[in-house]
């Protein structure tokens, strides 16, 4: 009984080389790539692995070549990159244009999406103020707004220090007919929910105080009213913890590959080099999202560090 047990191992090895075999990309080599740590679960949905490369512009290769060359500078391994898709990895990417101009555009001083409050605050690299409210249902919450939040003095100096995130529970839904305002409404509900729990929310007003990377500086519940002082006080004192923070982590990020580019017009985005071939580029910045880039949008200091880059390869 061992032998048919082994002939029938045998084939079913076969037979799964073969299913495999099927799926490998044009041009390999016979040498697997390594799979990130993050992907290794999704089976075989996950997407190939990018190499930082630098091709063209006076190297060898092209970008159906196959020749790839690992950046100097230890940039980040392919395992440290979080996909923004990692099912489908060479989707549309948004380009570095208009991801910049976005940054600029007048949307009030309080932000209202969670997912934009974040990646803003990790662009301008600022602390972010989260505030949980109430506006119609709780008097403190009015009450802080009003004697803080609302204030040109306070407005004046959190446009210079912070990102605002409001997210106000007092929520309204939008649509046409009274059943899509309602389902609408649900959404909003359910979603503020989540977040209240992630961040362990138990009341209004709550305000956290975040350095860009998500970690919770400082934690404040209710507002005691005549102490506007003491409370703004109490954010500044988060504020710089989060920035001293902020500025240890993008020291270790630097470590990692990642750098601040600055376009012609002086917009900054904290990203790392992809991908570059004659000129055409991919920036991937912390949390996963990978831009389009062209080499002539960037400041003429990034294009002198790609020039070093290249000249460092061909040595």
């Amino acid at each position: 009984m061992v032998v048919p047990l082994v002939m029938m191992a045998a084939l079913a090895g076969c037979g799964l080389a073969k299913r495999s075999a099927g799926k490998m990309p044009e041009g390999w080599t016979g040498e697997l790539p390594e799979v990130p740590a993050h992907l290794r679960s999704r089976g075989p949905s996950a997407a190939p692995i990018s190499r930082v490369t630098l091709e063209g512009g006076g190297g060898t290769g092209g970008a159906g070549s196959g020749t790839t060359a690992v950046l100097p500078g230890g940039l980040t391994p392919d395992s440290d990159i979080v996909w923004t898709d990692p099912d489908d990895p060479d989707a549309e990417l948004p380009g570095l244009e208009d991801t910049l101009a976005t940054q600029k555009k007048n949307r009030g001083p309080w932000e209202i999406s969670h997912v934009e409050a974040k990646r803003l605050a990790m662009r301008a690299g600022k602390p972010l103020l989260v505030w949980f409210t109430n506006s119609q249902s709780s008097p403190v919450c009015q009450t802080l707004s009003r004697e803080l939040f609302s204030t040109g003095d306070f407005d004046g100096w959190a446009a210079e220090h912070l990102v605002r995130l409001r997210l106000d529970f007092n929520v309204r839904g939008s649509g046409a007919a009274s059943d899509d305002k309602m389902d609408d409404r649900i959404r909003k509900v359910d979603y503020l929910e989540t977040l209240k729990k992630r961040y362990k929310v138990g009341g209004y007003p709550t305000v956290l105080v975040m350095a860009p990377d998500g970690t919770v500086m400082g934690r404040y519940r209710g507002y005691r009213k005549g102490s506007p002082d003491f409370y703004w006080g109490r954010i500044k004192s988060a504020t710089g913890l989060a920035e001293d923070h902020h500025g240890k982590w993008v020291d270790r990020m630097e470590g990692r590959g990642y750098r601040e580019w600055t376009d012609t017009k002086g917009r900054t985005v904290f990203a790392k080099l992809l991908r570059y071939h004659r000129g055409d580029m991919i920036l991937v910045e912390p949390d996963g999202r990978r831009l389009k880039a062209q080499e002539r949008q960037l400041s003429s200091a990034d294009r002198l560090w790609i020039k070093g880059e290249q000249a460092k390869r061909a040595r």
